[in-house]
């Protein structure tokens, strides 16, 4: 505990207050670690360090970071699934559709009637992003530009389920198609009232156990497919929409697509 409270406060000198809440400071920090260091570390497959490293920054903001490149830096591979996979996934005809050009992505966030949003998620720089070598082989990985396309407001129904549609452009005239979904994003929360309000409650206070930032992941390469993963941004107050109870402080911020190289 002494050593990871010095390690934060060594950590904090050092960056200084003036990039906490600097989004595109960290996203940099966040690419230049995974392209530099990460990528190319194999502890990863160590089953025992993994197992201390999500003891000690489970749900931390570290885990939050590292979690942009999936559990074991490898897009999409769980950590029990890691040595099975590299062994037995077919490394040619899968990966040609999946290798394709990326039209477009449409990602639903569904949580009722009234908790429903859409965003239009599309390849930045021409869809050029890092091939790293991994086990399963080479992986490029896409920055994803956010619209959203449907719904109010950005602060998010915490337990939304999530439903990603994938497009690649097969050829000129041919699109495939993808589906990924995800039972619930499972974000940070809060029940403020035993009874919903008649009213929008604004600017409430988050409380201070709420992580900056948090990844949910969307497919799995031991199933054969692309990866979608999104990160979500603490918001600087929360909300809880008239006739709901549940404290909403995350929005979407980040996204990147995992896909084979071929």
């Amino acid at each position: 505990g002494l050593l990871l409270q010095r390690v934060d406060s060594l950590r904090e000198s050092i960056v200084g207050k003036q990039h906490w809440k600097d989004e595109s400071f960290w996203s940099d920090v966040v690419e230049k670690q995974w392209n530099e260091i990460f990528s190319r570390v194999t502890d990863s497959k160590d089953k025992e360090l993994r197992r201390i490293a999500s003891e000690v920054y489970e749900e931390s903001e570290l885990d939050d970071d590292v979690g942009v490149g999936g559990e074991t830096f490898e897009p999409g591979t769980s950590q029990s699934n890691l040595d099975k996979a590299s062994s037995t996934l077919d490394t040619t005809s899968w990966k040609i559709a999946l290798a394709k050009p990326l039209k477009c992505v449409t990602l639903r966030l569904e949580g009722g009637t009234q908790n429903t949003v859409e965003f239009e998620l599309t390849s930045v720089n021409n869809g050029q992003g890092t091939v790293t070598d991994t086990p399963l082989g080479k992986y490029r990985r896409i920055k994803l530009a956010i619209s959203q396309t449907a719904g109010d407001g950005e602060a998010l129904f915490p337990n939304a389920n999530a439903i990603a549609s994938i497009v690649f452009q097969q050829d000129a005239l041919t699109t495939s198609e993808v589906y990924l979904t995800m039972d619930s994003l499972s974000l940070p929360t809060d029940e403020l009232n035993s009874t919903p309000n008649n009213y929008e409650e604004l600017g409430i206070s988050l409380p201070d156990h709420f992580p900056s930032k948090k990844w949910c992941q969307l497919g799995d390469l031991q199933e054969k497919s692309v990866v979608l993963q999104i990160g979500f941004k603490r918001l600087e107050c929360g909300v809880v929409p008239a006739g709901c109870t549940l404290l909403r402080g995350y929005a979407l911020s980040q996204a990147f697509l995992c896909q084979p190289v071929v």
